[in-house]
């Protein structure tokens, strides 16, 4: 019970609360019009703000902390070199 407080209550960011005002207006058009394709998509907004959960939410797709150049190239990579004749 601790952890699911926790994880409710905590790391609220722009994310998090955008995905939870759009999950609610498209939940309340979704009873308004009774669209229910909107209603699931509402549904799956408001999970995602409140388990804090998403597409990249358990590190499943990293991306490098920075770009590593090749070593024989100071400025493009090996490709470009053979693709762009020097004048």
């Amino acid at each position: 019970m601790h952890y699911l407080k926790r994880r409710l209550l905590s790391g609220w960011h722009l994310a998090r609360w955008l995905r939870l005002v759009f999950g609610g207006v498209l939940l309340v058009q979704a009873t308004d019009t009774g669209g229910y394709f909107v209603g699931a998509i509402a549904l799956l907004l408001l999970y995602q703000a409140l388990t804090n959960t998403g597409c990249c939410a358990t590190g499943a797709c990293p991306v490098p902390a920075e770009r590593q150049k090749p070593a024989d190239s100071p400025g493009r990579s090996h490709e470009c070199q053979e693709a762009a004749p020097d004048k």
